[in-house]
């Protein structure tokens, strides 16, 4: 699948994947291709995605397409509040929300 994100979306995923690197991960970013990128440490191999909006459904879809993977992390950015949250695979809902908002 190819990347259509735009400029903020290559910009959050050039930061996040900064963030990683600094955490330890060794990051490939695939370069037009989902997930965005894939992050390796401890012998885990973890998919990356960048959302440029929050919705349920497309955190379910990423979940769901990715679970050949040990985790996906997913990065969303929140255009109202300029941050983002990594939102784990298995996550609560209202904990996810009270994050976001």
């Amino acid at each position: 699948m190819s990347r259509t994100g735009g400029i903020e979306h290559e910009m959050m995923l050039r930061e996040y994947i900064r963030e990683l690197e600094e955490e330890g991960y060794r990051v490939i970013d695939l370069k037009a291709k989902t997930p965005d990128a894939i992050a390796i440490k401890d012998g885990k191999i973890i998919a990356i995605e960048v959302l440029r909006q929050y919705s349920k459904r497309a955190v379910d879809d990423k979940i769901h397409n990715y679970d050949m993977f040990d985790d996906v992390f997913i990065q969303v950015i929140c255009r109202e509040i300029k941050k983002s949250k990594r939102i784990p695979r298995r996550y609560n809902i209202d904990k996810l929300l009270e994050h976001l908002y």
